[in-house]
């Protein structure tokens, strides 16, 4: 699972548990929730993480992500910004007669902000969601669809990257040279 960067979860799959029971009948496959409990904590004392040198771990929204982080004691955890945009956008999507044009715009977003960088960085959240969240701002011009599309995106985002999350990606933002932060 580590050398080929796959999921925890691959020992649930019908077909992995096939494979191992037919090259050994009698092997246990050890479950999801040992292998992010036990497994996660013993590579993060062997790669000496253990001491939290500010390193960012990134995850999806997943709440299982969160307990396996924080027992792995790392810190600080980020939420993977197109993860969240995928998530806000869904919110947004729940608004009726919307769904066709929000994931259009989710596609072009994705595909053009996020996935074009060579290198993305965690600098890039905290200016990216804010132009988000600006060009979420209710308008007189907006209609009723619009306007829910709005607020149901807005309400999503606001709990997002709080806390030590936001001041780790307030730093990367301003410590980053391409983020324009830094210059002069």
């Amino acid at each position: 699972m580590a050398k080929d960067l796959r999921p925890f979860s691959v020992v649930d799959n019908s077909g992995f548990r096939r494979l191992v029971n037919t090259l050994e009948p009698k092997y246990a496959i050890p479950s999801r929730p040992y292998f992010s409990r036990t497994v996660l904590k013993s590579a993060v004392l062997e790669w000496g993480l253990d001491n939290n040198q500010g390193i960012a771990v990134v995850t999806d929204n997943a709440r299982n992500m969160d307990v396996a982080v924080r027992e792995a004691g790392l810190s600080p955890q980020i939420k993977c910004f197109a993860h969240t945009l995928n998530l806000a956008s869904k919110a947004g999507l729940n608004v009726n007669r919307a769904s066709r044009l929000l994931g259009r715009v989710r596609r072009v977003a994705a595909n053009h902000l996020l996935c074009d960088e060579s290198r993305p960085t965690v600098s890039l959240i905290v200016p990216l969601k804010h132009m988000i969240e600006q060009s979420m701002a209710q308008c007189d011009e907006d209609s009723s669809t619009i306007a829910q599309m709005k607020r149901a995106i807005l309400k999503d985002f606001t709990d997002r990257y709080q806390g030590e999350q936001n001041k780790f990606l307030q730093e990367s933002t301003a410590l980053d040279p391409g983020s324009g932060a830094c210059t002069s």
